[in-house]
């Protein structure tokens, strides 16, 4: 992906979570939502697990100065804006 000129490097699943967001254009997206995307059918994700991802995703989206934020509706999901 990249980010005003620059370069961010995302491992599969960030870059298959960001995509699902970027789709939702803003909407609200189930976390159970963002696992089926995120993660092969049949594996076990703990919450803290999609929690880590985001968190890194957004670290990542901050440190090259991106507009983009990853909002959350505590227990339901999380939304781009």
């Amino acid at each position: 992906m990249t980010v005003r000129d620059t370069l961010v490097a995302l491992s599969p699943t960030e870059f298959r979570l960001l995509a699902a967001l970027v789709a939702a254009s803003g909407d609200l997206v189930r976390r159970r939502d963002l696992v089926r995307v995120g993660w092969p059918e049949g594996t076990q994700v703990s919450d803290n697990t999609l929690d880590q991802y985001l968190t890194r995703l957004r670290r990542k989206l901050r440190e090259v100065g991106s507009t983009l934020t990853i909002g959350t509706a505590r227990g339901i999901g999380h939304r781009l804006s």
